[in-house]
This record gives structure tokens, sequence and C-alpha cells, in this order.
């Protein structure tokens, strides 16, 4: 289930439903909550306040990480012909923006770029421009990656052998 709770505290309330143990990825902006269902291998969108939930992507094998901007939602693929894809924020055309890559649950946004984590052991974090286009590594490393963060200078990622690792974004 996608649920909601106020922060000083209260009772949680149910969005929408997923299915069980399906939910695995989560963004926001200002008005929805978007997410991935591996089960039903969709992505959907359902407004904040409530209301009817609208799947902006279905039939995609084993989505997992999530990120959203103003106009397009984000997400990766989980398998070894795994993709990056990309939906504008009310629905349309899927974008693929790389393949194959061996993703994860790693994936995040600026303003020009999109990152995500590729691989098991001797994993990679590898980024492009949000629109598609080449496609660059920023780092390989020993130990597989998982989930992914970034502020204005770096990029930051935890993985499956217990490291948090950090690197400036180009």
């Amino acid at each position: 289930a996608i649920v909601t709770a106020p922060r000083t505290g209260g009772a949680p309330h149910t969005l929408a439903t997923a299915t069980p143990d399906g939910s695995s990825g989560i963004a926001l902006d200002s008005t929805s909550v978007y997410w991935t269902d591996v089960n039903d291998n969709t992505v959907v969108k359902t407004p904040l306040a409530g209301g009817a939930s609208l799947t902006l992507s279905a039939g995609s094998n084993a989505p997992l990480g999530i990120a959203v901007d103003a106009t397009r939602v984000y997400w990766v693929l989980e398998d070894a012909v795994g993709m990056v894809l990309s939906v504008p924020v009310d629905g349309g055309a899927t974008t693929t923006i790389a393949s194959p890559q061996e993703t994860d649950l790693g994936i995040t946004i600026d303003a020009t770029r999109i990152y995500w984590a590729t691989g098991n052991k001797g994993g990679q974090i590898v980024s492009a421009p949000l629109g598609g286009g080449a496609l660059t590594t920023l780092v390989c490393i020993d130990e597989t990656p998982f989930a992914l963060a970034g502020d204005a200078r770096n990029l930051y990622w935890t993985t499956r052998e217990g490291s948090v690792m950090q690197i400036p974004k180009p």
C-alpha cells in the first residue's frame, strides 16, 4: 500500500494499493506520489490529495528505483537486460534512456542528468542527459551498488556489502 501520515503524528491514510510485496520504488513531486510495482510490472501515479491512480507504464519487467522531475518520471528495470526508462508525468510514450544496463534500485536525477547504479560485484555509477544521449561511467567499484542519492555537488550510494560511498558530480 502507498500510505501517508501527518509529519506531526496521527493516523496513517492509504492513498493507493499496490500488489502485496510489490511496491519497490517511490518518488514525489508537489502534487503526486509515483511508485513502481515489481509484481505487476507497472509504474503508477496517485494524487497526494487522494483519488484515482494512473498507470503510466505497464509491462516493464521488474521496475524498481524511480525518480521524478517537473515533466518526466524515470525508472530502472532490474534484470540482466535492464533499462533506464522515462515517461511524461501525465502518461504517454515511454522513452528508453539506456539499454542494456544491469540496474538495481539506485537512480537519482538533477536538473540536467540522470544517474544510476549498475552491475553486481564490479558495479558502476553511470549517467546520461535526461533526454537520453551518451552514457558516462563516473566510477567503477568492487562492490555491488544499491541505493543512490545526490545533492548539488555529490552522488552517494550504498552497497550490498554495507559500504556508503560518495563521489563528486562531474
